[in-house]
């Protein structure tokens, strides 16, 4: 399944990326900048990182953003 996951900055999406990618999923990360999305991807070594003008093209998308 492709999954887009719209923030990088918690352990919520930091978890749930990785445990996506473990399960044979692909990913993708969309960060507050791509430069946010891109030092997720290195962390969980997969993924492909996105920017916030890029569409939305997945089968899934979670939101991962922070709650105040």
């Amino acid at each position: 399944m492709n999954i887009t996951l719209i923030g990088a900055s918690d352990m919520f999406a930091r978890g749930f990326a990785a445990w996506a990618v473990a399960t044979g999923n692909n990913v993708t990360i969309v960060g507050f900048n791509r430069g946010q999305a891109e030092h997720l991807v290195n962390d969980i070594h997969a993924g492909r990182a996105a920017g916030p003008g890029d569409p939305l093209l997945d089968n899934l998308i979670f939101l991962a953003m922070p709650f105040n």
